[in-house]
């Protein structure tokens, strides 16, 4: 019997492995099911003849690989692992499958499976669905199909009877372990094979690995809250280690562990040593270590486990360091099933053992836009309240994605809530997460659309106050959290006026209120309103273009674009504010914000020319350091040199280079210049 697993792995995991790599993804689904078939039946097991395909973004129309391993081999069982990046792809698999192999049992796994009448009906190309961790559920159904036997007595599983009639099978927390694995000691020579096939065809192999599955929490948002997810099963850890040991023979391979909760576990410290000392060994500087979703709890040990990683920079992809948050907002996060369990003395310890180490301009810190019971105005006191506990980083917030199976779309919890989601598009230049300009002729071009099911309405949140949120809170994370352009007019107010960092901030953030989008900059209001028009589908992607009109900007970074193109408008915002809060002009305060804006990369001319310019020091009138200043030349390095280095850099997802600070200055040459300033 020819069993097929078509997988359709998300195009945007190449982040933190050289923009221009070509990132190959390990089939781990593949192996997953077939061992643990193997481990459940082995008498079975001779029967099956197995493969596998990973689609990628390719279409099936264009895809002549996979038509070709099908055609040869025609399948009883097709399965698919269907996640919100490969739908489409998915859905018109299917089809095509269904088309030219009419006897085949189609399958539909993954988490945006549903089992559900409405799920089959909309996709009748399948035959069954899966629900939850389904390695157990599929092998049962591998096991009945071989048999010639129904699928009544198999659990979390929606399928056609006999008179093509929708079953749907109790939910239940499973009884055995889903996650047997053990697929590099199993299958040796296989995993082997297939890694070789890789190392031809792609410049990276990025490994998907875990030691536990399942969550102890229930956060609306994850579909591992639901109850079948509620037991954690655990691999031996030594399970784990033989395949960092294989991984790491191979050069350019990236782990990525895909566990909930990092951490969460002892045996994880067991894991990160061996991989720091595999790194470390004089012979080997193969391997990499991916991106992490640290644990909610276990504070001590993840900042053990950062703090380790912190002195191994060289084997992270990226800054490793971070929190989990979503919201600081204690009922925000109690609504949304969040553990919330003293987060303020989590944040102050995070910034009491990392704080003097970690380079907060790329930390993960994560924060969720759309939660349900947000509004405009706690999104402004969370964003303030991580100010205030130097937590603002430069990585964009996430906006609530509707996925199936989770507690907000499948309990009762919710149901009197209205909430509205849309299925938007996204480029795979990184929309999702850092991207920022995607060349026009690559839209053009794009064949299988990537969508993302937002929530995009909650009762306390409109779409205009989501599509606000998102633009000032990734403009403000860049301007504050990585070019500290805001420190010292913040220690000015502070040291001069007695105004507090906080009502400054504040009195920001609510000049992006839809109330106040008229008094905005014409560029800024379009973009907010093009935002908006994004998230609600009526444009398909986000309609604006950069300055010189050859690529589209991105929905996450379209404000930091802005910042470097047109910094003069955000400035003017920064400058009313501050007028209305002390009610009069201050020409040392205007010129403070142009002499920090001068920090931070931007496309003018000057940021490259190196020049020294003749100025105070503003960063000591703000400190307050002496009550007299005097003139300098201060000239501003960057490491781009000029405008073309700096799109090469964007149109691939991110800057390589950083901004080396004040890096000269020098006394004034001529006195008769010099003009004193006493504060």
């Amino acid at each position: 019997m020819n069993l097929f697993v078509n997988i359709g792995s998300d195009p945007i995991k190449n982040a933190g492995v050289g923009f221009e790599s070509r990132v190959g993804m390990f089939p781990l689904v593949y192996f997953w099911l077939k061992d643990h078939f193997y481990q459940e039946y082995q008498s079975y097991f001779s029967s099956i003849n197995w493969n596998w395909h990973d689609s990628y973004t390719d279409s099936i129309d264009t895809d002549t690989e996979l038509q070709n391993k099908l055609l040869e081999n025609p399948p009883k069982i097709f399965a698919q692992s269907i996640y919100v990046w490969n739908e489409n792809q998915m859905f018109n698999t299917a089809k095509w499958v269904r088309k030219n192999f009419r006897d085949c049992l189609i399958i539909a796994a993954g988490p945006s499976a549903e089992i559900k009448e409405s799920f089959l009906k909309k996709h009748p190309y399948y035959d069954v669905a899966i629900n939850g961790p389904g390695a157990e559920s599929f092998s049962e159904i591998v096991k009945n199909t071989i048999d010639k036997k129904s699928f009544y007595n198999i659990n979390d599983i929606a399928f056609y009877d006999s008179n093509k009639r929708v079953i749907i099978n109790n939910h239940v927390k499973h009884k055995k372990n889903p996650l047997l694995l053990n697929y590099v000691n199993n299958f040796t020579e296989e995993t082997k094979a297939v890694i070789k096939k890789l190392k031809k065809d792609f410049d990276v192999i990025r490994f998907p690995t875990l030691l536990l599955q399942g969550c102890p929490y229930a956060c609306s948002f994850c579909e591992q809250g639901q109850e079948i997810w509620g037991k954690i099963n655990k691999r031996p850890v030594e399970m784990v280690l033989d395949e960092i040991n294989l991984f790491s023979e191979y050069k350019n391979s990236v782990i990525d562990f895909i566990d909930s909760n990092f951490g969460i576990h002892k045996e994880y410290e067991e894991i990160i040593d061996h991989l720091i000392n595999i790194h470390n060994a004089e012979h080997n500087k193969k391997i990499k270590l991916g991106y992490l979703t640290w644990a909610k709890e276990n504070l001590n040990r993840v900042i053990s486990l950062q703090k380790k990683l912190q002195n191994n920079k060289d084997l992270t992809c990226d800054n490793i360091e971070g929190l989990s948050l979503q919201d600081i907002n204690k009922d925000i996060l109690k609504l949304n099933g969040r553990p919330f369990n003293s987060e303020d003395k989590k944040i102050e310890k995070f910034n009491e053992e990392l704080g003097n180490n970690v380079d907060y301009r790329s930390s993960r810190l994560e924060f969720m836009l759309a939660m349900p019971g947000q509004s405009f105005e706690s999104i402004i006191n969370s964003f303030v309240e991580l100010n205030e506990n130097n937590l603002v980083s430069s990585w964009p917030p996430y906006i609530y994605t509707l996925f199936p199976n989770t507690p907000l779309t499948e309990s009762n919890d919710f149901k009197t809530t209205d909430f509205k989601g849309n299925k938007v598009f996204i480029s795979d230049s990184g929309a999702t997460t850092i991207g920022f300009l995607t060349p026009k002729n690559k839209r053009k071009n794009i064949q299988n659309l990537l969508t993302v099911n937002y929530l995009i309405e909650t009762p306390t949140l409109s779409t205009i106050e989501l599509a606000s949120s998102l633009y000032f809170y990734t403009l403000m994370g860049h301007v504050i959290g990585f070019w500290r352009v805001l420190n010292s007019p913040f220690l000015y107010l502070k040291n001069y006026y007695g105004i507090k960092k906080s009502v400054f901030l504040k009195k920001i953030l609510w000049k992006f209120s839809p109330t106040n989008h008229h008094n905005l900059p014409t560029n800024i209001q379009t973009d907010i309103f093009s935002l908006c028009n994004w998230l609600t589908g009526k444009t398909r992607f986000l309609d604006r273009e950069d300055i010189y009109k050859k690529y589209y900007l991105e929905p996450n970074t379209i404000s930091i674009y802005r910042w470097m193109s047109n910094y003069t408008d955000f400035l003017s915002l920064f400058y009313e504010a501050f007028v209305d809060i002390v009610g009069h002009n201050d020409i040392i305060f205007q010129n403070m914000l142009f002499w920090a804006a001068k920090k931070s990369l931007r496309f003018d001319k000057e940021c490259f020319d190196n020049r020294f310019e003749v100025s105070y020091n503003y960063d000591d009138i703000a400190s307050k350091k002496m009550p007299t200043h005097h003139l300098s030349e201060f000239r501003f390095i960057f490491e781009y040199s000029n405008v073309d280095e700096i799109y090469k850099d964007l149109v691939q997802g991110g800057f390589t280079k950083r901004y080396s600070g004040i890096v000269e200055y020098r006394p004034l040459s001529d006195d008769e210049y010099q003009k004193p300033l006493s504060l």
